[in-house]
């Protein structure tokens, strides 16, 4: 959780202030203008008007505020953009840790199988003193040990990989707990229940759209003039007469003829349907992704009618190595029990593994961690920013 704020911190802040300079830009005032005029006569009476004043914008037309509620729900995109964006990383890391979890169980399947039978070979070279085992069983094991070593030499590889990435994310060193795959499993299997939060990849696309809805309704605002305001110092004299003093006012009042906003309003609406459009492709294909990652779990964690394949072999090994020590029993007899054991063990950490890789899916297309402390560290709340957004 810590590596997730840290790293994704400064992009999430940097994303929220992209849409907090919207509002502020929204909300500027426009600048008054200053006007100065200075009127005098060459032929004639010689006399002259100076008017000295300020023009300041009305703002009749109403789409200044629209403009700022579009700003406003820009915002709202934004704050979900950076949800993803702290989403996205919290998944990738999350999904390291399970599959480096994956990678130490197989490690310790192969590295307990080999202890094994470097017991047993300790027990055999100690009897070959006595002339009691055959020098040809302990290079059969040895070679089956060397055999196991190389391997578990692709699976160390992936495992020294993820924890080095997750190191490096996390800023110092990690430590890989075998059970992490279970656990989350274990959570998404509970997450699993339908919910009214969209993904926030959908409520970003909803949101947005609705900010270029409201841009568009600016725009269309403008066949109504945006009244300008003048007022002003007016002096007045000439030739002989009495300087006059006085004020002016005047209205300036733009004549929307040729544009009323209609391009404006026509991209803004084109852009709302684009995010709309957009949303809809996402929201089916994350539900077919979802849908098609239960239906995989469904299948893997359905029951399985028989014995438990690790338990029987097992047994089998201990009989073996037992029959073995007592003389009635092959050193092809262990070895085949030896493969038992970590074809057994092997297969059910493949399995696990497959729920693994269907819980990414889940949470890739779910939008959630599966998580609630995970959820409120890495990822920024969607439910109030999107509810009326659907």
């Amino acid at each position: 959780m810590q590596a997730c704020q840290r790293v994704g911190g400064p992009v999430v802040a940097a994303t929220v202030d992209v849409g907090r300079a919207e509002v502020d830009a929204a909300y500027v005032l426009p600048n008054p203008s200053l006007g100065l005029n200075l009127n005098r006569s060459l032929t004639g009476p010689k006399d002259y008007e100076a008017i000295v004043g300020l023009g300041v914008s009305l703002g009749i037309g109403g789409s200044w505020f629209v403009l700022q509620d579009a700003a406003e729900t820009e915002l709202r995109a934004q704050r979900l953009s950076a949800g993803q964006t702290n989403f996205d990383l919290a998944l990738r890391m999350r999904a390291r840790y399970a599959r480096a979890a994956i990678a130490s169980s197989r490690v310790a399947v192969y590295d307990e199988l080999s202890q094994r039978m470097q017991g047993l070979i300790d027990r055999l070279e100690r009897l070959q003193s006595g002339g009691e085992s055959s020098k040809a069983d302990v290079v059969r094991l040895k070679a089956r040990r060397a055999t196991l070593a190389l391997s578990a030499r692709p699976f160390r590889s992936e495992l020294a990989a993820h924890r080095g990435w997750l190191s490096a994310m996390a800023g110092s060193p990690i430590r890989i707990d075998p059970s992490s795959a279970t656990r989350l499993n274990q959570s998404v299997a509970r997450a699993q229940q339908p919910t009214k939060v969209p993904h926030p990849l959908v409520a970003s696309l909803l949101v947005r759209r609705d900010a270029d809805a409201l841009r568009a309704e600016a725009a269309e605002r403008r066949w109504a003039p945006d009244i300008s305001l003048f007022a002003g110092y007016r002096n007045v004299g000439g030739a002989g007469a009495t300087t006059g003093h006085g004020f002016s006012l005047g209205l300036s009042v733009p004549l929307t003829f040729f544009d009323h906003g209609q391009g404006e309003a026509r991209r803004a609406r084109a852009a709302a349907s684009l995010s709309e459009a957009r949303a809809t492709v996402a929201r089916r294909r994350l539900e077919a992704a979802r849908t098609e990652a239960e239906t995989r779990r469904e299948v893997l964690d359905a029951a399985d009618p028989g014995d438990d394949a690790v338990v029987l072999a097992s047994r089998w090994m201990e009989a073996a190595e037992r029959l073995y020590l007592a003389g009635e029993g092959s050193i092809l007899d262990v070895l085949e029990a030896y493969q038992a054991v970590s074809a057994a063990r092997l297969a059910e950490l493949d399995l696990e593994a497959q729920r693994t890789e269907a819980s990414i899916a889940w949470i890739t297309a779910a939008g959630r961690l599966g998580d609630r402390r995970l959820d409120e560290a890495c990822a920024i709340s969607v439910g109030a920013a999107a509810g009326d957004s659907q």
